[in-house]
């Protein structure tokens, strides 16, 4: 079973070394925070997963979103999952199907984007 853990705004260093330590197999935080979650994670040795909500692909409204991130910008910063709901359930434009279609499309441009031995 996974142990996580939400991490808010004012993530420190210290939080992050504490789910770690505690032994948590990943966090919950915003594609803000995801490049310095996963640094530190290496350079501990550890493999922290981090799932990110709030994405909005470029276009799409930011509904309450205060930290939002495009599924590029997330992926680029080392998020390991990402959280999509209304981007997909509620696309300005198309069917959900095809505003989905559109979203793997980006990510997988992304993941491309990335040497092999960085991923």
């Amino acid at each position: 079973s996974f142990r996580w853990r939400g991490l808010g705004r004012s993530l420190m260093r210290g939080d992050r070394e504490k789910s770690l330590e505690a032994g948590c197999d990943g966090v919950i935080a915003s594609g803000q925070e995801a490049n310095a979650i996963k640094k530190l994670s290496r350079k501990l040795g550890k493999n922290l997963l981090v799932v990110t909500p709030g994405i909005r692909p470029d276009g799409h409204r930011e509904d309450d979103q205060k930290r939002r991130v495009t599924p590029t910008e997330a992926i680029k910063a080392g998020a390991d999952y990402l959280v999509i709901g209304r981007p997909i359930t509620e696309p300005p434009t198309g069917t959900p199907r095809q505003a989905a279609e559109r979203i793997i499309s980006e990510m997988q441009s992304a993941l491309n984007s990335i040497p092999a031995d960085k991923r």
